[in-house]
């Protein structure tokens, strides 16, 4: 009896060696994949403390281009508002070339009809001129017309008044020559004849001018 207990208490105790002998390989195991663990858990620190360098520099990064964005969306706004200010000045460039466009067409229609004026008033000044021309020529024809019978009238007919005007020289020597004796006058006759002939010179050319006019003389003369 005692033999068999000892042989079950063998047995159990070479179990419970045996459990413990796989309680220590799989605490080795467990061990082993600790430590791996903890290599790995180290790994990933040390990853992780990279990637929190990395995301510190990405943050910054980050930042930087934000404000770089903000910047650059200030300055887009300065843009937009100046590019509203341009196509205001646009339009009122424009509104103005579309008056200046249209007081040019009328300026030219102005332009075109004082150009048609100005031919119409030149057509008249040479219509004009040569009607100047024409009555200057047609009253030179008339003058030397009227000049060509007065003098053919003067020389071949004698005007009535002229033989009378004549006539007037001899009355006035005789009268003179009578008023003479008559009043005892002391004068030369040579005088008293030259001054006749003088008047008779007078009245002789005045006769002589009036005729060729074709005017009558005067009775007075």
């Amino acid at each position: 009896m005692t033999y068999l207990m000892s042989v079950v208490v063998y047995d159990v105790i070479e179990v419970v060696y045996d459990i413990f002998e796989v309680v220590y390989d799989v605490t080795e195991v467990v061990y082993d994949v600790t430590k791996v663990v903890y290599h790995v858990t180290e790994v990933v620190y040390d990853v992780t403390e990279v990637v929190y360098d990395i995301s510190e520099v990405v943050y910054d990064v980050t930042e930087v281009v934000y404000d770089i964005f903000e910047a650059v969306y200030d300055v887009t706004e300065v843009v937009y508002d100046v590019t509203e200010v341009v196509y205001d000045i646009s339009e009122v460039v424009y509104d103005v070339t579309e008056v200046v466009y249209d007081i040019s067409e009328v300026v030219y229609d102005v332009t075109e009809v004082v150009y048609d004026i100005s031919e119409v008033v030149y057509d008249i000044f040479e219509v004009v001129s040569d009607v100047i021309e024409v009555v200057s020529d047609v009253t030179e024809v008339v003058y030397d017309v009227t000049d060509t019978h007065f003098l053919i009238r003067a020389t071949e007919k004698k005007n009535p008044i002229e033989e009378k005007i004549e006539e007037i020289p001899e009355r006035k020597k005789h009268n003179s020559t009578q008023l003479r004796h008559r009043v005892g006058s002391t004068h030369s006759p040579d005088l008293w004849g030259e001054s006749e002939r003088e008047r008779d010179g007078v009245t002789k050319t005045s006769a002589l001018t009036c005729s060729a006019m074709g005017t009558p003389a005067s009775p007075d003369v």
